[in-house]
């Protein structure tokens, strides 16, 4: 059953870094941006860059597992947002694959 209004999931995708959806609600594609770069563009437009965007990554086996996905916050926008991934060493990464949730209350 789906939950839809108020404080519902708004969006909420599984993909790899190549740009290749594996399940998603809620969002139209995703982009492969180069090295450690993505873009999430969703289905329906937010009401405003007010909402709240999680992610995180997978990865085959322990290779290099100290990596940090973030939010890019000068590419936020009502109808997207962009994943960044660096590894360890504060370089540019592709993990295996990524997730990410959006919430909003609008």
């Amino acid at each position: 059953m789906a939950f839809f209004g108020d404080n519902a999931c708004r969006a909420w995708v599984k993909g790899d870094m190549g740009g290749n959806i594996q399940n998603s609600f809620g969002v139209s594609s995703i982009a492969d941006e180069g090295t450690g770069k993505m873009q999430v563009n969703m289905s329906t437009n937010n009401g405003n860059n007010n909402y709240c965007a999680v992610t995180g990554y997978h990865q085959n086996g322990n290779t290099n597992p100290s990596r940090v996905t973030y939010i890019d916050d000068g590419e936020y926008f009502n109808d997207n947002f962009h994943i960044r991934v660096n590894s360890a060493t504060g370089g540019i990464n592709d993990p295996s694959g990524m997730f990410a949730i959006v919430m909003d209350t609008d």
